[in-house]
């Protein structure tokens, strides 16, 4: 079983006393040494070891059961620890946990070269979909990181102040452009998504109005019919208001 632990992942110091007490014992002290968990440990220790004759002889030493448990976990454990060295934090914490340093096999990482930056920068970056001219990025990744770590020379030159340009650097340089090219390509998706919704009712105007205006070409010449024969019946009915009110004044008449 290998572990993989980054200072990155250092939420609560805490975290380096366990390890360190792993490191240097292969266990967290007092953690499985009570409980069900402890009964169960042992029970499964001497199921599994049950033909040993050795064992046999200390079967009833829960002890010496339990060490052999720690001892086979340690044997099947790997811990790898990633620690940047840049700050004050990594020198504390060797003082704090030497076992950092004394139960372990450091390997420092040196800049990596061109190769490695383009292998790195291919395999990220070939996870995203549709992406054009995908050497053509990773060449500038690669130059960036370069540049970067050749100006930290010269800034350490010229001023007498390391900028530290680490691996790390260069992968939060590919995350961010990961990151950028989904937003970009979330908000030209989203306009371009306006502009269809927009020609989609467009299109359906355009047929609206195309229907309307073929209706106003069948109902013009009715309208302009009913229209005439509307002028017409107003006609009749003045000539015959006036009739009417002529009656009316010799009836007027009439009745004086």
């Amino acid at each position: 079983m290998i572990f993989f632990f980054s200072d990155t992942q250092l939420v609560d110091e805490a975290f380096l006393e366990d390890i360190n007490n792993i490191l240097n014992g292969g266990e967290v002290p007092n953690l499985l040494t009570e409980g069900e968990i402890y009964a169960t440990i042992l029970e499964f220790v001497k199921d599994a070891n049950k033909n040993d004759a050795v064992f046999k002889e200390h079967e009833a030493d829960n002890a010496w059961v339990y060490n052999k448990y720690i001892t086979a976990a340690k044997q099947s454990l790997h811990l790898c620890l990633a620690f940047s060295y840049i700050g004050d934090d990594f020198k504390r914490r060797l003082r704090m946990f030497p076992g950092l340093v004394n139960c372990c096999t450091i390997d420092w990482f040196l800049p990596w070269p061109r190769e490695a930056l383009k292998s790195v920068a291919q395999y990220f970056l070939s996870a995203i979909e549709d992406l054009p001219q995908i050497e053509g990025v990773v060449e500038i990744c690669v130059d960036m990181q370069e540049r970067v770590h050749k100006l930290s020379q010269r800034f350490k030159t010229e001023l007498s102040r390391y900028y530290y340009v680490t691996p790390t650097s260069y992968l939060i340089l590919i995350k961010v452009f990961k990151e950028k090219l989904t937003i970009k390509r979330n908000y030209i998706r989203d306009t371009i998504g306006k502009y269809e919704r927009g020609l989609t009712a467009l299109a359906k105007a355009t047929v609206t109005v195309k229907a309307l205006q073929a209706d106003l070409e069948v109902l013009i010449p009715q309208v302009k019919i009913k229209a005439t024969a509307a002028g017409k019946k107003q006609v009749e009915i003045e000539i015959k208001r006036k009739e009417v009110e002529v009656e009316q004044a010799a009836c007027a008449v009439e009745e004086d």
